[in-house]
């Protein structure tokens, strides 16, 4: 899971661009390969407070990401989220011999 603003690579006023999508079609389910490189490892890539679930799919060799929905739908989840900010020092931090 990520926050939106993390993902953030430009500035331009297109939500998906500034992301770095720049697949024109939409893959409900996780495509069997990247289109860009043909690499057959994606991962889905969710973004905190947008869906419950994969909102792009990700080409863990290219970086090309792809929208899971329809470009409507995606700029509409996104823009819920774009002034979702998070502080990691509140989340707590435990030490992994304080697990079981």
């Amino acid at each position: 899971m990520i926050v939106f603003e993390d993902m953030i690579e430009s500035i331009t006023g297109d939500i998906l661009h500034d992301i770095g999508v720049s697949e024109k079609r939409a893959c409900k389910k996780r495509p069997k390969q990247c289109p860009d490189c043909t690499n057959k490892i994606l991962r889905g890539i969710e973004i905190l407070g947008a869906y419950d679930g994969p909102l792009l799919w990700g080409c863990l060799h290219c970086g090309c990401l792809l929208r899971r929905f329809s470009k409507k739908e995606t700029e509409q989840m996104l823009d819920n989220v774009k002034e979702t900010y998070t502080n990691p020092e509140d989340w707590g931090w435990r030490s992994r011999s304080d697990f079981s």
